[in-house]
């Protein structure tokens, strides 16, 4: 089969552009025929090419129409679905507040998938899709590549921040706090902290406690450490085997980030670390979430997306009435060129995810405000005590001191007598 993989980039390694490298690279062992397209490339489609999966950024480029499009992000998917006005599509959608993410309605799609039960309420609730037409098809790990560690501690001794949203100006320096008062050590992996790793399933296995969401978080629950959901907009609870249906359900996501990320709402999770019942959950969901598993629901969807193609009748002019609706409604910036919608697509995300983390930061800076007068009220208190300790000390010095001089002038009175 030639599948058409769309993406708005293929350059950070980060949530939707990985997804792309990991389908594509096992639809290319299984012997189809992966075509990743993307405006904007990068490392991602370097990491393709070099796997010999086709790359493009322009589709005149391709000599031979695929045989269905799995779209992701409505600009690029349009941009397919108009250069091969007879090939199916089915839309994947990876979030609940990106506009990127928001669905596009079009005669060919015929099925739209969900990355969890959140993106399927949007879906479904905001963007009137029907559901009959939504399946949910939760996130995946390729389980070769992360491999299970040896069990963990009783103690958690190491900690990672795995986000490319986290850094010094937000919630790093509470997690900082936090595990510093517990004994801790922390590190960092992520993109925006400027310490992202190429290879996260080589550094994974070296720490008990992991603070991430997403992918990530999956990632880290899938090698054994303890995952506490955890980003720069809030901070959820410890992964158990207790919650770890609804948090698998949404993605590890949004909707479990509840409280601001503050120094004792942190200790409060860190506490809950049960290395026995952490090894629960690793064999939980590894027996649910690979990356074959979740190819093969992936080609099931392809093969039901064709079938209900076939048995379709579209006309010209529906397909020119949703591209009508599509330039008139939707988010187009025609009058740039590529780099520069590009760069503008990353800084508009950059301020979102900046207006979405000003409250949670703000809380964050107000608690450990907070934290440092409490520790500034003890630390007044223990110098109150050792002052009082001191004087109680010089006062028992120079009783001493008087009680030696009268030893010595009765030392000198014996002496004189005894001549």
């Amino acid at each position: 089969m030639r599948i058409l993989l769309t993406n708005n980039t293929l350059s950070m390694r980060a949530g939707s552009e990985l997804y792309i490298r990991d389908i594509a690279l096992e639809l290319l062992a299984r012997g189809h025929e992966p075509i990743a397209y993307s405006r904007n490339l990068g490392q991602v489609a370097l990491e393709l090419r070099e796997a010999s999966v086709l790359v493009v950024d322009d589709l005149t480029d391709l000599s031979q129409p695929p045989d269905i499009i799995h779209a992701q992000h409505h600009l690029e998917t349009v941009t397919a679905l108009t250069r091969y006005p007879n090939v199916p599509a089915l839309c994947v959608c990876h979030g609940w507040l990106p506009s990127q993410e928001a669905p596009l309605e079009h005669p060919r799609i015929h099925r739209y998938l969900a990355v969890d039960k959140l993106v399927e309420e949007r879906l479904v609730q905001e963007c009137g899709i029907a559901s009959k037409d939504v399946f949910v098809c939760l996130n995946f790990v390729d389980l070769k590549r992360f491999r299970q560690r040896p069990h963990l501690p009783k103690k958690a001794k190491r900690a990672l921040v795995f986000s490319n949203y986290i850094d010094e100006g937000n919630v790093l320096p509470a997690l900082r706090t936090a595990c510093t008062e517990l004994g801790l050590s922390l590190d960092i992996c992520g993109s925006l902290a400027g310490t992202a790793h190429a290879k996260p399933e080589e550094l994974l296995g070296e720490y008990d406690i992991v603070f991430a969401k997403g992918r990530a978080a999956l990632e880290a629950a899938a090698v054994g450490a303890a995952v506490i959901v955890c980003d720069a907009a809030g901070i959820g609870q410890m992964t158990t085997s207790a919650n770890l249906r609804h948090f698998r359900d949404y993605n590890f996501g949004l909707r479990l980030l509840r409280d601001p990320v503050t120094v004792e709402a942190i200790k409060a999770q860190v506490n809950r670390f049960d290395s026995d019942d952490t090894l629960k959950v690793t064999s939980a969901i590894r027996a649910e979430i690979g990356l074959s598993l979740a190819v093969d629901k992936l080609l099931e969807h392809y093969q039901a997306t064709i079938s209900a193609h076939q048995q379709a009748v579209i006309s010209a002019e529906d397909e020119a009435r949703a591209l009508s609706h599509y330039l008139r409604y939707g988010p187009i910036l025609s009058d740039f060129s590529r780099d520069k919608t590009a760069e503008l697509n990353q800084q508009i995300g950059q301020l979102q995810v900046k207006a979405q983390h000003s409250a949670s930061y703000a809380q964050s800076l107000k608690s450990q405000v907070e934290h440092l007068e409490h520790q500034v009220k003890k630390l007044e208190a223990q110098q109150t005590n050792l002052t009082a300790v001191l004087n109680s000390f010089q006062s028992q010095n120079r009783r001493l001191q008087s009680n030696v001089r009268k030893l010595e002038l009765l030392k000198a009175t014996i002496h004189d007598k005894s001549k």
